[in-house]
């Protein structure tokens, strides 16, 4: 009976293609994407019985080496197991393409086909940032007597530091996903381009949000004391002080903080509400 099942194409998954997704998959469908985010694409495994013979590949060397009919039939559970796990993950797992993230999600499935109450998988989610994919790829199967058993497609996504960071099995419509994936990445990009040169933009506005309020006063007259606000530069800051107190801007000037009498010769070292002294040369 499992062989007769592994072989039917019957149950076959029809997820949302990509131009449905767009149309159709309303905002706050899935409960593990972001309110604030717009989901562009979704898809999950075309055919989970496909995938169910995927899971059994490594076990096909056993049926065609006459050797190892007795290994096979020892291991006939194990085989039936890994065949249904496989299966009922592709049932439970979906790929969803954000404008900001990749979602794979997997829902809690029976993991042992001999009792659903025995074991499941546990529900969870993968989250990958867009701008951290490296590389979006379908990885097609080999040629060889054995690969045409499980002829089936791989959608991989990669990452730098992890290299394979999320991977679906017979992807319907993959390659439209692929190509989501590469849009929406370039579009997060332009994006972020934008929004880093607009803050730079925004800092390097005027700078008199810098300026602040001081209180001078002659190193020879400490009672007449005027209030005056620093400029963008040390030079235009001296300019207002000589101006203050009608010092020719010829003369040069030093500017000493009245408690200690340290020398400041630079803005930075000036704070709100100083006293300076100033010491005509």
């Amino acid at each position: 009976c499992f062989f007769l099942e592994s072989i039917t194409m019957s149950d076959r998954v029809n997820p949302p293609s990509y131009d449905q997704s767009i149309g159709a998959v309303k905002q706050g469908q899935y409960d593990f994407v972001p309110e604030d985010e717009t989901v562009l694409a979704v898809t999950r495994a075309e055919n989970p019985k496909q995938n169910g013979r995927a899971g059994v590949a490594p076990f096909m060397i056993l049926a065609v080496i006459p050797l190892f009919w007795p290994h096979m039939i020892f291991m006939s559970p194990c085989i039936c197991a890994a065949y249904f796990s496989a299966r009922e993950s592709a049932k439970a797992t979906i790929m969803v393409l954000t404008n900001r993230s990749v979602y794979l999600h997997n829902e809690d499935f029976a993991s042992c086909p001999c009792c659903s109450l025995c074991c499941t998988s546990g529900e969870h989610t993968t989250t990958l940032s867009l701008e951290k994919i490296t590389d979006v790829h379908i990885r097609k199967p080999g040629t060889g007597c054995l690969n045409a058993c499980v002829d089936v497609d791989s959608l991989i996504i990669e990452t730098a530091g992890t290299g394979i960071a999320m991977r679906i099995v017979g992807a319907e419509n993959g390659e439209d996903f692929r190509k989501a994936v590469q849009e929406a990445r370039k579009n997060y990009e332009r994006t972020q381009n934008t929004a880093t040169a607009t803050t730079t933009i925004i800092t390097q506005q005027p700078q008199g949000a810098s300026k602040k309020r001081v209180r001078i006063m002659l190193d020879t007259n400490h009672g007449d004391k005027k209030l005056i606000l620093t400029q963008p530069s040390w030079e235009e800051t001296l300019a207002v002080v000589k101006e203050k107190f009608g010092i020719s801007s010829e003369v040069r000037i030093e500017l000493y903080l009245e408690e200690g009498m340290f020398k400041i010769d630079e803005l930075d070292l000036i704070t709100e509400n100083d006293s300076l002294v100033v010491k005509v040369l």
